[in-house]
């Protein structure tokens, strides 16, 4: 998620230099920094927007995009976040212990830059090296913006003098976080046939997703990169709307663009449709997977696997394996979600065998 104003604020200052703790008691200009300042490194900060002296749901944004519902403004004047945690809870189940599974994986370890002006990290910084210049937002700002400038020349240069006949690969993806994106990857051989391959773009795309719009976004990229003449042949998956954009840009921009089908995506289709014939079974490893992902059953699993009358493993610590769950867009995910049961299918059958033996 990108950093900018629409971070939160982890501080509060007390601009009054006379304001007292307690009758009497008088706050001095070093006490009052560090008694005014509030360690809140909320959660919500990744989910809501500030706009003057309100926040909105970003979420609720996307998902509000082409209809006529209003995302509702939480007032922002005092900075407090309760309201914020509440709406995060009851309208999306985001919570402080959960919010990471909705953050994109780069960005669990990836800070906005408004961290920069948080008191606990500079006094991080500043205990490792008490002499370096903590650089502010703009700062490094620009930074990014120099490295980004400068790593594009490169890149175009790269291409205008090594690239003859270029292939596509791309994708659009909705992040944990609602978000939308599309991503456009270049391969292509050298003279010296070495083997290129670089990220040409992974943009936010708004809705509606359609042919038309994906078409012209791919043109767009393509233009910017000076590709429209060395471009000869785009990998897409199966779905409607990508085939349609590539079937348009063919007709519409680049006569010579051909069409390839993803491998991976089509033999996912295959295994989807191969499912179908085993509708029982696959309901069975189902309720298996929602059984033993409850929290008491994972509990107990683990400890089975502990257990040296059901373990007969030589290890004296064996690695928790927790059993996983399969989506349709998640490829191979059925195999590696079929395999773990394989791998536990011993410790479900004792656990089993122990709920059923009990009375209650």
């Amino acid at each position: 998620m990108s950093s900018s104003s629409s971070t939160f604020s982890d501080s509060e200052t007390i601009d009054d230099t006379n304001s007292t703790i307690s009758d009497g008691d008088t706050i001095t200009q070093n006490q009052r920094q560090t008694v005014s300042t509030r360690k809140n490194c909320s959660h919500t900060l990744f989910f809501f927007r500030i706009a003057g002296e309100f926040a909105y749901c970003k979420i609720c944004e996307l998902n509000y995009v082409n209809t006529n519902k209003q995302v509702y403004g939480y007032s922002w004047k005092s900075g407090n976040t309760t309201n914020l945690i509440n709406h995060l809870r009851d309208k999306h189940e985001i919570t402080k212990d959960n919010y990471l599974e909705y953050l994109d994986e780069s960005e669990e370890n990836v800070q906005p830059l408004y961290i920069l002006q948080n008191q606990a990290f500079q006094d991080l910084l500043l205990t490792c090296e008490p002499s370096y210049k903590i650089s502010c937002d703009n700062s490094i700002k620009n930074v990014l913006y120099s490295a980004y400038t400068w790593s594009k020349k490169q890149l175009q240069f790269l291409l205008k003098n090594t690239a003859v006949a270029v292939h596509l690969t791309t994708d659009l993806w909705t992040s944990k976080s609602r978000y939308s994106y599309i991503c456009v990857t270049a391969t292509w051989l050298t003279s010296d046939f070495e083997f290129q391959k670089a990220l040409l773009s992974c943009n936010h795309l708004s809705y509606p997703h359609t042919g038309e719009v994906i078409c012209d976004e791919l043109f767009q990229i393509l233009e910017n990169w000076d590709l429209t003449t060395t471009a000869f042949t785009i990998a897409t998956d199966n779905s409607m709307n990508m085939v349609k954009a590539v079937r348009l840009l063919r007709e519409n921009y680049l006569e010579q663009i051909q069409h390839q089908s993803c491998v991976v995506h089509t033999l996912q289709l295959s295994v989807i449709e191969g499912l179908k014939q085993c509708k029982a079974f696959h309901r069975r490893i189902k309720s298996l997977q929602i059984f033993f992902r409850l929290p008491k059953q994972v509990e107990k699993l683990h400890a089975a696997r502990q257990n040296p009358q059901t373990n007969s493993s030589e290890n004296e610590y064996v690695n928790p394996l927790e059993v996983l769950t399969d989506g349709k867009t998640r490829w191979n995910s059925t195999y590696l979600a079929w395999k773990r049961v394989l791998e536990l299918h011993n410790f479900m059958r004792s656990i089993s065998t122990d709920l059923l033996s009990k009375s209650d």
